[in-house]
């Protein structure tokens, strides 16, 4: 993504991307969305502070 160069107004921009991930398995443990939503949002800001660009897993225990 980021050596994509996207034309815009005569000049190219850049982009990076930072994901955030949380797994778990619904069938041993039944988890709220917010709780889920948090996990990624932890994840995403991991990503974030590590250098951009990248993506972070945070999995939920059973």
């Amino acid at each position: 993504m980021e050596k994509l160069k996207i034309p815009l107004n005569c000049k190219q921009i850049t982009q990076t991307v930072s994901l955030g991930v949380t797994t778990y398995d619904p069938e041993k443990r039944k988890v709220k969305k917010g709780i889920i939503i948090d996990a990624a949002d932890k994840a995403l800001y991991s990503s974030k502070k590590n250098g951009r660009n990248r993506v972070s897993i945070f999995g939920l225990q059973p």
